[in-house]
């Protein structure tokens, strides 16, 4: 039997181009997932549906089923990016870049060992990508991969590009993307629908919170800027968790900050204050001498933004 690199690497010898990428089959477009007993999570009626209304993810087959490599942690991923990579490398200058540029688009910059040999053989590393129109490092972000935060920023990559609705990689970062997850629905909040961070993953957390607010061009710090709506990173992180706040504000977070509904970063963490395991991140506020008091432009006070905390 032909080991599956030699194998590939014979293949992709005979490939003109990339057409084959995009020919994702059905069972990795529309795979089952299974619960704890075993159950599928989806029917046949169910997964018919979903292939007869077509692919509607905000992200292309080809990256999740590239994501999905590195994520299962396959043995051959590494060697499998060689192979890719040299065989974009091995054509004529005059396509290489459009080669490069075509497998960054499809997802390739998500393998690490892949990422920094696309970019050198031309692919754009701040390009608009997918629905979102993000850029790979808010990706990389949303994903929570915080080493390809770390590649992407040490190749160049702009922390403070935004993407369409206004989102630089910072503010991504508290929002969860996962494209191998039973779920249709686009991003969350990690801790809002039940993500924990654990605790190893905390550490590198500070580490991505403290990299991405650091404008290479200038010494400016990236932490206070807002998205269209005008909301800062604190006002997206009190809803994951302690250790995203105290990081934000080891950095200069300003508390005292409006979106464009009047809203502090403490009224946003107040709209889930239901949530116990939160009480940390309340109690770095306290220590800031925040005043709960403060009001929205509606004149609504901050604890009466709580659903479940009874005004005084």
């Amino acid at each position: 039997m032909v080991p599956a690199p030699v194998a590939f690497r014979e293949t992709m010898a005979s490939a003109k181009n990339l057409d084959w990428l995009h020919n994702v089959p059905e069972h990795f477009k529309y795979p089952r997932f299974l619960w704890g007993t075993g159950w599928s999570s989806k029917n046949g009626a169910d997964l018919r549906a979903e292939r007869q209304n077509g692919w509607t993810k905000p992200w292309p087959p080809a990256s999740v089923m590239l994501y999905r490599m590195v994520k299962d942690k396959r043995p051959n991923v590494d060697i499998l990016s060689t192979v890719l990579a040299d065989w974009v490398e091995n054509h004529d200058a005059s396509v290489t870049g459009a080669l490069a540029q075509e497998l960054w688009e499809s997802g390739g910059f998500l393998i690490p060992s892949l990422c920094p040999r696309l970019v050198h053989a031309g692919a754009s590393i701040n390009c608009k990508l997918w629905k979102y129109e993000q850029t790979a490092l808010q990706i990389a972000a949303s994903f929570g991969e915080h080493d390809l935060v770390r590649r992407l920023l040490d190749l160049g990559a702009d922390p403070k590009s935004r993407s369409g609705d206004g989102y630089i990689a910072l503010h991504w970062l508290f929002l969860h993307q996962n494209p191998i997850a039973d779920d249709n629905r686009a991003f969350h909040f990690r801790r809002r629908e039940g993500y924990r961070v654990p605790r190893y993953e905390r550490c590198r957390i500070s580490a991505s919170v403290k990299a991405l607010t650091q404008d290479a061009d200038n010494a400016e710090s990236l932490v206070n800027i807002t998205n269209a709506q005008g909301k800062t990173a604190l006002m997206l992180a009190v809803q994951t968790g302690p250790t995203s706040v105290k990081a934000l504000l080891e950095e200069g977070a300003k508390v005292d900050c409006r979106d464009a509904k009047g809203r502090t970063a403490l009224m946003h963490f107040l709209s889930v204050a239901q949530m116990v395991d939160l009480c940390q991140s309340y109690g770095l506020f306290i220590e800031l001498e925040l005043t709960a008091w403060r009001s929205t432009t509606r004149g609504k006070p901050s604890l009466g933004i709580g659903h479940n905390i009874p005004q005084t």
